[in-house]
């Protein structure tokens, strides 16, 4: 089994050891740069990278992630997409290895991206994507690009490989606003990058423009993710919240979250939260209870990680005792 770990880069030179470092296992590592100028290449080379430069004009992220994987070796098995910010962590070959199946063509795997201020206790979690047959898949979207299969697709999930990203702080991720609104304007039936727009404005502090960008999103007939839909209610929700609007506005968004997407922890955990906040123990009890009765955290778009701690069960507490239900009766249920 070879397996090629693949990226494309530029003025990464912070990350560029690192980078190396962490994927030194793999049978290949290739960078495409596209227009360093600063010594990321120098450094990737000296690590014993295979470095390619290349201008990527009109820029597309898409088109730079399938101009890299071109340039893989068509012998290689199996592929890692991994950015110059990202890390595989120790022990990730035979993680690999183990899991991967003769019918694999995807695989997934806990993907850490943002980090509690201490920077070692991780505060997001997803399922990473990036893990993928070499010539199963190609890129799609110039912004928020995903694998999108050729043909056969399976995905097999491990917990035993994990990614783990540290993102440059310097730089400035609302660059992409305007990006994208030039792209929804473009490709007006693109449902993927209204929701990217939306997530962007929340992230931004620009809540109004989220709720009308993710409504706009939910109302396309094309956006079918369910997980996304979920999530994109879940923003508007918190939105709502932050501009201190009608509290029904919150709780109608959460409940539409939990509609779209019940098998997923989260939102059941966010309806409870927002009942707890304005006092309603019934469906904060009612709310807890299903977030407890999901017990398998694949099923969520973006992990939150304090829906699979105690937090889900403090407020199902709280909720039964204001109900007046017993301590064993509240046990027994959990």
């Amino acid at each position: 089994m070879k397996i090629a770990v693949y990226a494309i880069a530029k003025n990464e030179e912070k990350h560029s050891a690192r980078w190396a470092a962490s994927a030194a296992q793999a049978d290949y590592r290739i960078v495409l740069d596209t227009g360093s100028t600063d010594s990321t290449v120098l450094k990737l080379q000296e690590a014993g990278v295979t470095v390619h430069s290349e201008k990527i004009n009109p820029w597309r992220f898409d088109t730079a992630r399938n101009r890299s994987l071109e340039l893989v070796p068509s012998d290689a098995d199996i592929c890692i997409a991994l950015d110059l910010d990202e890390i595989l962590m120790p022990g990730w070959r035979e993680a690999l290895e183990r899991a991967w199946t003769p019918n694999t063509t995807l695989l997934r795997y806990p993907f850490v991206s943002t980090w509690k201020e201490d920077g070692k206790t991780p505060d997001t979690v997803s399922y990473g994507f990036k893990i993928h047959a070499r010539h199963a898949y190609t890129w799609k979207y110039a912004l928020h690009e995903i694998l999108r299969p050729l043909g056969v697709h399976n995905e097999t999930t491990t917990e035993e490989l994990r990614i783990h990203q540290y993102q440059d702080a310097t730089k400035d991720r609302t660059s992409y606003i305007p990006q994208l609104e030039e792209l929804v304007a473009q490709e007006p039936s693109e449902p993927r990058y209204r929701f990217y727009l939306g997530r962007h404005y929340f992230d931004a502090g620009k809540y109004e423009q989220a709720i009308t960008i993710l409504e706009n999103f939910l109302d396309t007939g094309a956006a079918e993710d369910l997980h996304q839909r979920s999530f994109a209610f879940r923003l508007m929700a918190w939105s709502h919240q932050y501009l201190k609007h009608n509290p029904a506005f919150e709780l109608q968004c959460l409940l539409h979250a939990t509609a779209e997407s019940p098998l997923e922890r989260e939102p059941w955990v966010h309806l409870a939260e927002a009942m707890d906040a304005i006092g309603n123990w019934p469906n904060c009890f009612s709310a807890a209870a299903n977030a407890l009765q999901i017990k398998d955290r694949t099923q969520s778009y973006i992990i939150d990680l304090k829906a699979w701690e105690k937090y889900p069960v403090e407020l199902f507490e709280k909720s039964g005792r204001n109900l007046g239900i017993p301590q064993a009766q509240l046990d027994f249920f959990k």
